[in-house]
């Protein structure tokens, strides 16, 4: 029996439509704007562009009008001028803080792989040092066998020198 195109089950089995694999993407990519967003855009925008008209008009003011006259226009752009500076110190510190951030943990990448390279070392350099000190382990043992091996032989010559001395006396003294 095969169970019904809708089911649950069969939308388990099969995996996310098409439908919800979009709503899934279009929930990753369109996050929700922040107001700090917002302002980040306007700011991109608008900013250095008005602040660098304003610092013309500032220019040309002062290249054109008598002191009498430029005076106010300097008291009236000035403040302007500052506060978009402002703006767009404190917009690019942002990114100076997100390029900050992004370093931080490029440098906290390199430093994992880094200890995972001197841990994976340490382990090679560990196992070198078990397997050479399982060979001398293994050389003593047979250097010992060896030894145990020839101390044998010496003792059964001994044994069988001293047999043929004794079968050698008795003869003499019978």
């Amino acid at each position: 029996m095969k169970p019904k195109p809708n089911s649950e089950i069969t939308r388990i089995q099969l995996g996310p439509t098409a439908k919800e694999k979009n709503q899934t993407t279009k929930k990753r990519m369109h996050r929700p704007r922040l107001p700090q967003d917002i302002v980040m855009v306007i700011v991109g925008k608008w900013a250095m562009p008005t602040t660098v008209v304003l610092v013309l008009i500032t220019c040309l003011s002062g290249y054109y009008l008598d002191v009498e006259a430029f005076t106010p226009v300097v008291g009236m752009i000035a403040p302007v001028i500052m506060a978009l500076i402002m703006v767009i110190r404190e917009a690019s510190v942002g990114k100076d803080e997100d390029q900050a951030l992004a370093d931080r943990k490029r440098e906290r990448d390199e430093r994992i792989k880094q200890y995972q390279i001197e841990k994976e070392l340490k382990l090679a350099q560990m196992a070198l040092e078990e397997k050479r000190h399982t060979q001398e382990l293994d050389e003593k043992a047979r250097q010992f066998d060896l030894s145990q091996a020839a101390a044998k032989d010496v003792v059964e010559l001994a044994r069988e020198m001293n047999s043929s001395l004794v079968d050698i006396m008795k003869k003499e003294s019978d």
